[in-house]
């Protein structure tokens, strides 16, 4: 198991910095765009995107997935 040695979790915390690190800059990039949009909107417009994005997934995976397996 590569991921207990040193070497694998230095790995595995970059890339994990590197996947949260998209999350600000997807929020600020419309802003920086110059589509209209405040901070609180855009804020809430990519939180309204998770929520439907998340349980969507969520449904997928109870409903339509487990029962495959």
């Amino acid at each position: 198991n590569q991921l207990a040695t040193r070497f694998g979790k230095a790995a595995f915390g970059i890339l994990l910095f590197q996947d949260l690190a998209v999350v600000p800059l997807l929020v600020v990039t419309p802003i920086l765009a110059g589509g209209g949009q405040g901070l609180a909107s855009a804020l809430f417009s990519a939180s309204l995107k998770a929520g439907m994005a998340l349980s969507s997934i969520a449904f997928a995976g109870r409903v339509l997935v487990n029962p495959l397996f």
